[in-house]
């Protein structure tokens, strides 16, 4: 809350119009969510998330070859 949104109750109207106005009604807080949003996201790009994953399973064949388990 707060970093790169602003959370809300779930099925709260009140709660979700007074985050929307709070976002509208400040331009700075926005703009601050707005860049954060996308550094956040960036983290979820195909491109970051492949070499997550291929590093993941390179750790684990060389975990694997360690103990004697990798053919």
């Amino acid at each position: 809350h707060g970093d790169n949104g602003i959370l809300a109750a779930p099925r709260a109207p009140d709660a979700i119009a007074a985050a929307i106005l709070q976002v509208a009604d400040n331009p700075a807080l926005a703009a601050r969510l707005r860049a954060a949003g996308r550094r956040a996201a960036a983290g979820y790009r195909w491109p970051a998330v492949a070499t997550a994953v291929e590093n993941y399973y390179q750790h684990c064949i060389e975990e694997a070859k360690s103990v004697g388990a990798a053919r």
